[in-house]
């Protein structure tokens, strides 16, 4: 689940339902296009250009219409510089993605396709990275 300024949208199995905050209607589900995998995931993201984001134990799923009826996906994975079980994501002010998995953070870049690893041995307290939050002054928190 995650909400934005304009919606809230709810994720499930190969379908998402858009609900709008103030009027409460939904408007129809949107389905996945054949292409998608079918990965549970862990944690919804809408970053700053609008595309919805999907945590998974296969990588990083990003939905690049994700309010049209069919979706288009992209499915990020290990041939892209990403961990498995990617649990959580955030983007910094920049629009770099953070993503906290089993096995520290990984910051990705996906235009550059470029992923930078920080682990225990980089400082960080331990490997399991569960949550993600960016805060009012652009800091982010792990």
């Amino acid at each position: 689940m995650t909400l934005d300024s304009e919606r809230l949208r709810l994720g499930r199995r190969r379908l998402f339902q858009h609900v709008e905050p103030v009027a409460h209607e939904s408007d129809p589900c949107a389905a996945f296009d054949e292409e998608a995998p079918r990965l549970p995931g862990t944690n919804l993201f809408v970053d700053s250009r609008g595309r919805l984001w999907l945590c998974n134990a296969d990588g990083l799923l990003r939905i690049e219409n994700p309010d049209d009826e069919t979706v288009r996906v992209r499915h990020y994975s290990a041939e892209d510089g990403l961990d498995r079980h990617a649990l959580t994501l955030v983007e910094d002010l920049n629009g770099r993605m953070f993503l906290g998995t089993l096995n520290g953070i990984v910051q990705f870049e996906p235009d550059q396709r470029l992923a930078r690893h920080y682990t225990t041995s980089d400082g960080l307290p331990s490997s399991n990275v569960l949550t993600a939050v960016r805060d009012g002054r652009g800091d982010l928190w792990f």
